[in-house]
């Protein structure tokens, strides 16, 4: 079980492992609303990013999420270091779609949304993010090496 850490009551998750058939090895299988090896859900990390960027303090965000100031600054830093890469990959979808290029990276996941007739059922960046990006692979225009958000 995974304790998740969240205001307000949320439920343990069962994290299920399962054994790969093709090279033996065990892999979590995690909801889309978590992060890898976090015990924080999805949402409290975007909003806490988000929050950042319209700029809250650190401390009055740490203090009402009840997550603290180094995790959030992680967040924060893990955000910039990966989203050029994935702005470039959504881009690269948007064009093989004959789609507009311009715009940051929520109104790139939202065009090529649109484009592709995706409405999506949750509203977190990230897991459209990851649903596109898989698209985006099946459709050979991924970018090699590309983490997702």
């Amino acid at each position: 079980m995974r304790k998740i850490r969240r205001p307000g009551p949320l439920p343990d998750v069962r994290v299920v492992r399962a054994e790969c058939s093709g090279c033996g090895s065990s892999h979590s299988l995690i909801p889309s609303f978590l992060a890898p090896r976090s015990p924080y859900p999805q949402q409290v990390r975007e909003e806490a990013v988000q929050h950042v960027a319209y700029g809250q303090s650190l401390n009055s965000l740490s203090a009402s999420l009840g997550v603290p100031r180094v995790t959030i600054q992680r967040w924060v830093r893990d955000r910039r270091l990966r989203e050029p890469r994935v702005v470039a990959a959504v881009r690269a979808l948007l064009a093989h779609l004959n789609e507009e290029l311009h715009g940051d990276l929520e109104e790139l996941v939202a065009r090529a949304g649109r484009a592709l007739r995706f409405d999506p059922l949750c509203n977190l960046l990230a897991s459209q993010v990851n649903v596109l990006l898989g698209l985006a692979q099946t459709l050979g225009c991924l970018l090699p090496g590309v983490l997702l958000l």
